[in-house]
């Protein structure tokens, strides 16, 4: 079997607490969850989107709009009334204003950890070859600071936990504390998630969301052969490829003018997540930029729902992205400005009525580091193979090889929530974030 595992770690230094507010049972039961999905997508775009136009379109791009709204979710609920908690909304709910306050609950629920937590088991034991998806979130907070009893409690109905540490009075053991959490929750991968003097002595609060993804193919590649990556400038990079053996769904879409392939992972029946890694890569002639601005939600559900599609076996670079990035500047750029200014407190609402503070509450920062790996046989050590899962080459002979030879985007969807859990361009195998 052929692994690809994918790790996003979030953390969001504040200068507040979060407050949630909703019961996830509860919100289900009078929530639509299409609508749910649909809002997620919308935002997962333009999410993109954004950052696309900020960044040189010959770097590497890596976000999971899903850890950046969970995130967003969780500080909304923290905002005071009025323009800073509408801002929060109108970019995660990507519609009129008019009904931002009328659907702000079901929008927010689409980002419950409780959506994605669901472990999937096997005779009381974990597939460790198949497809996982977890979420690991956590609430950092000053030990000298009172925090309201309902936002401790509803805390935990997202999931997410809330631990004291002495982040004012000595923040370097605060950071090495979290420091310390995140590297048991990623198995040693991440040791380092926040750098020496990340807090200052004016922090309230530290929100950390971890992703992972594992997932091997449902069919294998073959092994990797040398190729040509051709980058944008008419620049070349010898690379690495890999080949299907088996064939993949395939649309070329003249309103992108861009080929889609959707590759499926390995889920037995009755699992929590149905994940594809699906690739969108511009017709030759047609610039990158131009197959982002287009690109929509509805291009996506006609690949994997429509009748419009053929099967075509693949050929991709193998490649590794890591790395970290700054949020505020897209954030801000979407939309979301109050909860950024220092002279405001606009989250005063997250702590308890009466709690005593030093300044004003806002968001001091938000950096996100990432991880994204895509080859034939794994990686940090998760390899497995199956005999039974062999198939030759010429067991489909007549399918035609489309490669993926230059800049193309990258999307991790689970179809099982219909989510938008990573997205990414490429532009060069062998370069980092």
């Amino acid at each position: 079997m052929h692994l690809v595992r994918v790790e996003l770690y979030c953390i969001l230094c504040v200068f507040a607490s979060v407050c949630l507010s909703q019961d996830y049972a509860t919100e289900q039961e009078t929530c639509d969850t299409e609508h749910e999905s649909v809002v997620s997508r919308q935002f997962a775009l333009s999410l993109y989107k954004t950052a696309s136009k900020l960044m040189a379109q010959t770097r590497n791009l890596l976000l999971s709009p899903l850890a950046v709204g969970m995130l967003l979710s969780m500080v909304s609920h923290g905002t005071s009334p009025g323009t800073p908690r509408n801002e929060i909304l109108q970019v995660l709910k990507q519609g009129d204003r008019q009904d931002i306050q009328e659907f702000d609950r079901c929008t927010l629920s689409a980002y419950h950890a409780d959506r994605f937590n669901t472990p999937f088991v096997i005779r009381d034991k974990p597939r460790r070859n198949t497809a996982r998806l977890r979420t690991a979130t956590r609430l950092f907070g000053d030990r000298n600071l009172t925090f309201d009893a309902d936002f401790v409690t509803k805390t935990g109905i997202y999931g997410t936990e809330m631990t004291v540490l002495p982040i004012r009075v000595n923040p370097r053991l605060a950071e090495r504390q979290i420091n310390r959490w995140v590297s048991r929750q990623t198995d040693g991968i991440v040791n380092q998630i926040m750098k020496r003097n990340s807090l200052q002595s004016n922090a309230k609060i530290a929100a950390t969301c971890s992703i992972f993804f594992t997932g091997t193919w449902s069919s294998p590649f073959l092994n990797a052969s040398r190729g040509v990556f051709y980058r944008l400038g008419k620049r070349k990079r010898s690379t690495d490829f890999i080949t299907s053996q088996s064939p993949v769904q395939h649309l070329s879409s003249k309103k992108l003018q861009a080929d889609l392939v959707k590759i499926p992972y390995d889920v037995p029946d009755g699992s929590n997540i149905d994940p594809c890694l699906i690739l969108i890569m511009p017709h030759k002639g047609t610039p990158i930029r131009r197959v982002e601005t287009g690109l929509d939600d509805g291009v996506l559900q006609t690949l994997l729902y429509g009748n419009e599609s053929n099967h075509v076996r693949i050929r991709i670079p193998k490649f590794q992205l890591a790395g970290s990035q700054k949020l505020k500047f897209f954030l801000k750029r979407m939309g979301i400005r109050q909860i950024f200014i220092e002279w405001r407190s606009s989250l005063r609402n997250s702590l308890k009525v009466g709690t005593k503070y030093d300044g004003k509450i806002s968001v001091a920062s938000t950096v996100n580091k990432i991880r994204f790996e895509v080859d034939e046989y794994g990686t940090q050590g998760f390899v497995y193979h199956k005999a039974s899962d062999a198939v030759r080459a010429n067991d489909f002979p007549d399918y035609e090889i489309l490669t993926y030879d230059r800049p193309f985007i990258f999307i991790l969807y689970d179809m099982f929530t219909n989510t938008v859990v990573y997205v990414g361009r490429l532009s060069d195998p062998t370069g980092r974030l």
